[in-house]
């Protein structure tokens, strides 16, 4: 396909994800509504599962594009829904998200076939990058809390490996995009866990597409503003010794919010990270690509110490 082949898919997908939106909103009213609490970053109840429209974009011009692995995707996606309406076990979607992620690295440019069969070093390391996988699933899904950020963050690390890789991922971009219109702030729709643990697959599926582990670390790192503050953010709480599971707002990004940044202020710094970091990543190397980052980590901090609010364990 030329470039305005894609063009034409970028755009049918975006207008095809926010009429289905507009279509599917007074049914998620009705069965996948979002209410409030204690620590939410927003005051109405909001209808969620806004991630089945750009999901759904993708899917109907499959037959156009090929791509067929990112359908190891949609179980996880679907179990997302399904929690996104009543609350399905946190071992259930664990144990999913294991599977999904045993199957992406089995079939991706970085698997072997004699992985498992190379020594206990080498089975470590699989199961590294198992759980690294569910890992960077769940922190996608953790940052999703402020309107725009994830769908806005996402955008542009996909787009980035579309124009770097070849891979024709402009439906899922197209769909964001559509998405975007309703979920910027004020967000009239949420993107759900159906929404979030895709693109937090996608993710990984995208950086195991890769042909050395420095090109995958590479790709991993473009979404680097969402993964660190949510790494460090459990690390804290690790440290601190608290539950981990347990819900909480002490993100920088809800901490930002909770200091009297606006839900549009607050993703277009994360967005903005992002798209430095994509920019970094298709112009120089991956030593760039991590000088930025670590410029980015600085910047993060000195917010952290200076405009958001404290990190409070008490209060979470």
């Amino acid at each position: 396909m030329n470039i305005y082949s894609d063009i034409l898919i970028l755009l049918l997908s975006g207008i095809f994800s926010s009429i289905l939106i507009y279509l599917l909103l007074p049914k998620l009213r009705l069965y996948c509504l979002d209410n409030p609490n204690n620590r939410s970053s927003h005051e109405n109840p909001t209808p969620s599962g806004g991630g089945l429209a750009f999901i759904s974009a993708y899917l109907l011009m499959l037959p156009f594009i090929g791509g067929l692995k990112v359908l190891y995707l949609l179980p996880m996606a679907l179990v997302g829904f399904v929690d996104d309406i009543k609350v399905v076990p946190r071992w259930f979607r664990y144990l999913i998200q294991l599977t999904t992620s045993y199957f992406l690295i089995k079939t991706s440019n970085l698997y072997s076939d004699d992985l498992l069969r190379s020594g206990i070093f080498v089975f470590f390391e699989y199961i590294t990058i198992i759980i690294t996988s569910t890992a960077i699933i769940n922190f996608i899904n953790f940052m999703d809390g402020v309107d725009g950020l994830v769908a806005g963050c996402m955008c542009l690390v996909i787009a980035t490996f579309s124009i770097s890789s070849g891979m024709n991922l402009w439906p899922i971009i197209g769909g964001l995009l559509g998405f975007l219109w309703w979920n910027w702030h004020p967000a009239k729709i949420f993107m759900g866990d159906i929404g979030s643990t895709f693109l937090g697959g996608l993710l990984v599926f995208i950086s195991l597409q890769s042909k050395s582990y420095f090109e995958a670390i590479s790709i991993v790192l473009i979404a680097l503003p969402m993964l660190a503050d949510a790494c460090i953010c459990v690390l804290r709480r690790l440290f601190a010794g608290q539950n981990i599971f347990k819900a909480h707002k002490l993100h920088l990004y809800q901490r930002l919010y909770q200091a009297g940044w606006s839900h549009s202020q607050v993703s277009s710094l994360y967005i903005s990270g992002s798209l430095f970091m994509g920019v970094t990543y298709i112009l120089f190397d991956l030593k760039s690509v991590m000088i930025t980052g670590l410029i980015e980590l600085i910047i993060g901090f000195w917010l952290d110490r200076t405009k958001a609010n404290q990190f409070d364990l008490l209060s979470s």
